[in-house]
């Protein structure tokens, strides 16, 4: 084989290893990026069913406090006490509590080697 023909096989090659290293990681990006809409969507879901949940159960609590306390707004008063403490709580430890843990939580996924 001549030289011009070796380096054209070699070109070839390489060329074809570029294009499919390149469709890989596209593919891998696309897999990432669905795999993490999806758990975004299905955590917006979750989370928007367990606020109207926690809405009713807050509701009821309140209208049990009022009825066994005999005052019309007292359960109302003390859920939003309730309410206000866990806030307060939340506020003072939201670092170490919601954001330290959220941010573990989208790294993990971006480098989860599983997609589906």
């Amino acid at each position: 084989m001549s030289e011009n023909n070796k380096l054209e096989i070699l070109s070839d090659g390489i060329e074809s290893y570029i294009q499919t290293n390149a469709e890989l990681l596209k593919l891998e990006a696309t897999a990432r990026t669905v795999a993490i809409g999806s758990g975004i969507i299905s955590g917006i879901l979750l989370g928007s069913i367990a606020v109207i949940i926690l809405f009713f159960a807050s509701f009821a609590a309140a209208i049990y406090l009022s009825i066994v306390i005999h005052n019309n707004y007292s359960g109302f008063l003390i859920m939003t006490v309730i309410y206000s403490l866990l806030l307060t709580v939340l506020l003072i430890g939201r670092k170490r509590m919601v954001e330290i843990p959220l941010r573990n939580l989208i790294i993990r996924k971006v480098f989860e080697n599983e997609y589906f």
